[in-house]
């Protein structure tokens, strides 16, 4: 996504960075929110998150593949599923 804003002129990192745009802790807070509620394995830390992200962006940069897109969708998913 901040790929795509980026190409469209927007300056991601300047905002990204902004103090009243703290997207590292609204990333954070999700990412504990979702352990909490036992959705995501308590192991998981927010830059194994941004990994996935963009292993996924770089899959999609070789072209539009549907059935590529929801296979790395279902890879990530599962990789940050909680076991029940």
């Amino acid at each position: 996504m901040s790929q795509a804003m980026i190409g469209a002129g927007f300056d991601v990192h300047s905002v990204a960075l902004a103090p009243e745009h703290n997207l590292l802790a609204v990333e954070e807070e999700l990412l504990v929110g979702a352990q909490k509620a036992g959705a995501v394995r308590p192991d998981v830390m927010r830059a194994d998150v941004k990994a996935l992200i963009v292993g996924c962006l770089a899959r999609e940069q070789q072209g539009p593949d549907p059935e590529a897109r929801k296979r790395m969708i279902d890879l990530a998913c599962a990789g940050l599923r909680a076991q029940r």
